[in-house]
């Protein structure tokens, strides 16, 4: 994500304030990270992400009816497969960096794959670190990021008029 947005900031010489990001699910979470490690970055729209990986992690073994203790050896393999430890980087410590940039919360109250708890726990989280600019819609019935196909034009309109906002024009 990061690397798009230099490419956007240095070859295309775009002004950062003009630039938001979007991710829906582990792009959600990506977007989220990328906004946290670059303060730069102008605003994010997530939708459906999780907060804590480990937790994430847990409710997926879970809802597959496996025993929780995979969870460290899940986030090792993370770490020996791809050299990365997946739980360093966080959304809900990145959202704690928003300070006055806009963020906009999306999630489904149907969502089987990730918890609309994790929304509430994003937003606590940037609440609790005095996130001032941070918007939310939790969307009553629909599953993992369904809202912008149950909700078509609702989810436009606030798409667009979030960048607009947070963008300029």
């Amino acid at each position: 994500v990061l690397g798009a947005w230099d490419w956007r900031v240095n070859e295309k010489q775009m002004p950062p304030e003009k630039i938001g990001l979007l991710g829906t699910s582990l792009g959600a979470a990506t977007v989220l990270i990328a906004f946290g490690e670059e303060p730069q970055v102008a605003a994010v729209w997530e939708d459906s992400s999780y907060a804590d990986i480990d937790v994430a992690i847990s409710a997926e073994l879970t809802r597959y009816n496996l025993p929780t203790f995979f969870a460290p050896s899940a986030r090792m393999m993370g770490n020996v497969i791809a050299g990365d430890d997946i739980g360093s980087k966080s959304p809900l410590l990145a959202i704690a960096t928003a300070g006055d940039r806009p963020v906009f919360i999306t999630h489904g109250t149907a969502d089987r794959r990730l918890s609309v708890q994790y929304a509430s726990d994003l937003l606590a989280g940037a609440q609790a670190a005095g996130a001032a600019n941070v918007q939310s819609w939790i969307v009553e019935g629909s599953g993992h990021v369904n809202a912008m196909f149950d909700q078509p034009e609702e989810y436009e309109r606030r798409l667009i008029a979030f960048f607009q906002m947070a963008l300029g024009g």
